[in-house]
């Protein structure tokens, strides 16, 4: 498992976790957490890497104000 150093208040797994804490945690590293060993600095790329497809796959808000509303406020 992942080693991690938490920078901020967090929530980890329900418990709160307080800046200082080293904790072990296999879960995807938010930026709370700053990675202490190699399986984190590993995870950490792998989650960016998701992240960073994820907004590139999103539509741009030019895309999104284009798009026709579901209802309009005009009467007919």
């Amino acid at each position: 498992m992942a080693r991690y150093r938490v920078t901020a208040p967090t929530f980890l797994e329900a418990v709160l976790r307080e800046a200082g804490e080293v904790v072990d945690y296999g879960g995807d590293p938010g930026s709370a957490l700053a990675p202490l060993d190699a399986a984190a600095r590993r995870a950490v790329k792998a989650y960016r890497a998701r992240r960073t497809a994820v907004v590139a796959a999103s539509p741009t808000a030019e895309e999104q104000s284009s798009a026709v509303p579901l209802s309009s406020t005009e009467e007919n």
